[in-house]
């Protein structure tokens, strides 16, 4: 099983030779995933497919030119590091490939040592903080359950986000994890040690959502004391927005001014206090139509998604479902609960309108209501379904 702390590298190698790629399987360390490809348009299809970390691409190629094969890759957005392997020593190639974009050149046969150590500088270049991650420092994406393509696309988007200092808006429908997500993002960037402040917007009043956003004086409203907002609070470090599309449009105008001025001035006062703070929001999908409809504003939507993170629901990734269920039992329960194969089938075969929040609730019920340390299908019970 893959270890889940650590993000699986994916490799697509584009080379004619099988022998190659068996080799390459042996030598790679257990955290790298080789995607095979013999032709180079094999490769320039996978590679929209499959989304790849680092590509390895031989120069020599039955169908297509290594050279065109790494125009063609470069010209994607967001493009993977290419190392580029040749049996051709000639310099005027090596040269050519790293003016077009190649980030390293190989002569066959290479030394198997220095191509790893290529691969890793490789990943650094494209996840600055992978070193901590392959050595385990924090373990955070741990938290983020899940094997499958949605899944380990999610935890390479968290990888690349999360040094930047930019806006993300995590989109996701309720019960997604979009909170975990903005956790790992922060435990993950260079704010880590700074605070992390989450706020439901959704959850405060209208009549309060400024004084907990951007604080408050003394007499500012009835029963007043001066104190800070959350801005204030989450200075050097992370401010987590859940539900930002529940915000009346008062407080997104100041909001938004407070995003391009980067200061605030609590409630009642007058002081400006300049703000250090990386903002993370979330939202359910129907953020598009509250702009369109007027109930969010369309230049404040401009101003928080820089960055864009889509959470999958659960039912896109039932094949989760197992893991999520076993880390539950382990955690809760020490492994001393197990479910019998008719229940995981029964939890595989439900759509999830709730998501993992409510995979969380129906397995609690179904451990509650059971008889034994055994979990049968009787024992899973939905809150919509009869089943």
């Amino acid at each position: 099983m893959i270890d889940l702390r650590t993000p699986m590298i994916k490799i697509l190698f584009i080379d004619d030779e099988w022998n190659s790629h068996e080799t390459m399987r042996k030598i790679l360390p257990p955290e790298f995933s080789l995607i095979s490809a013999v032709r180079g348009s094999a490769g320039c299809q996978i590679l929209r497919s499959e989304v790849p970390d680092i590509v390895l691409l031989d120069h020599f190629l039955p169908d297509m030119n290594g050279m065109d094969v790494l125009r063609n890759i470069i010209s994607v957005p967001a493009a993977p590091p290419v190392i580029m392997l040749t049996c051709n020593a000639d310099i005027r190639n090596i040269v050519k490939a790293m003016q077009i974009g190649a980030f390293d050149y190989f002569v066959k046969p290479f030394d198997l040592n220095q191509l790893l150590q290529s691969l890793k500088k490789a990943l650094i270049s494209k996840f600055p903080r992978y070193p901590e991650i392959l050595n385990h420092e924090d373990g955070s994406l741990g938290l983020l359950l899940g094997e499958t393509t949605p899944m380990k696309n999610i935890k390479r988007i968290i990888l690349k986000y999360a040094p930047s200092g930019s806006p993300v808006l995590i989109r996701g429908e309720s019960g997604t994890g979009k909170d975990l997500i903005a956790k790992t993002i922060h435990v993950l960037s260079p704010r880590k040690n700074g605070p992390y402040i989450q706020k439901n917007c959704g959850a405060i009043p209208e009549s309060l959502i400024e004084s907990e956003l951007f604080g408050a004086e003394k007499g500012a409203f009835t029963d007043a004391v001066a104190r800070p907002g959350s801005f204030e609070q989450a200075h050097e470090g992370t401010l987590f927005l859940d539900e930002l599309g529940e915000m009346n449009t008062a407080s997104q105008v100041r909001l938004l001014r407070v995003l391009e001025e980067k200061e605030i001035t609590r409630l009642g006062g007058r002081k400006k206090i300049p703000i250090d703070v990386r903002i993370i929001s979330a939202t359910n999908p129907d953020l598009d139509n509250a702009v369109e409809t007027g109930r969010f504003r369309r230049d404040l939507l401009y101003r928080i998604n820089t960055l864009v993170i889509s959470v999958p629901s659960l039912r896109e990734r039932v094949e989760d479902i197992p893991l999520i269920v076993s880390s539950l039992l382990e955690n809760t329960y020490n492994g001393t609960k197990y479910l019998q194969p008719g229940a995981i089938e029964k939890l595989l075969n439900y759509s999830w309108p709730g998501n993992i929040r409510e995979l969380k609730n129906v397995l609690e019920r179904a451990i509650l209501t059971a008889d034994s340390d055994t979990i049968f299908g009787k024992d899973v019970i939905f809150y919509n379904s009869r089943i």
